[in-house]
């Protein structure tokens, strides 16, 4: 009997540290939300099955996204709106770890994993193998 009640108690006191994480994550990303808002202009992309390093000079291009409040994403390409989504940042599984990790999704499509190096620089990674990671630099 004493095992039992043991038992509960364990699965109570996890129930309330699971409950706990959910809301810290939460929180998270509203502040994602708001670091990624505005234009990010394209730097630079490494990787690829060859490791080549492409940025706008060697391409003969320039583009940059626009993260907008209401979760809109515009992407440009010598400043031609090229592409719009409705984006959402979350925590996900990728190819890159067993972990969740943020991801900026496209309905229920992984479309890049991201982070910031700093306030004005986000690099987004590519969640497939040989895929390039991005680095864009805040306008």
């Amino acid at each position: 009997m004493k095992n039992k009640q043991i038992f509960i108690v364990f699965l109570g006191i996890l129930f309330v540290l699971s409950c706990e994480d959910s809301i810290i994550q939460t929180e998270e990303y509203d502040s994602d939300n708001k670091k990624i808002i505005g234009r990010w202009n394209w730097v630079q992309s490494n990787g690829g099955f060859a490791g080549v390093t492409e940025t706008p000079e060697s391409e003969g291009y320039t583009s940059y996204f626009i993260f907008k409040e209401d979760r809109t994403l515009e992407i440009y390409k010598n400043d031609t709106l090229k592409y719009q989504y409705i984006y959402t940042l979350s925590k996900e599984k990728t190819i890159f770890s067993i972990d969740s990790l943020p991801v900026i999704m496209f309905g229920d499509h992984v479309a890049w994993l991201y982070s910031f190096q700093t306030e004005d620089t986000l690099i987004l990674n590519d969640n497939i193998c040989d895929g390039f990671s991005h680095t864009y630099s805040r306008n």
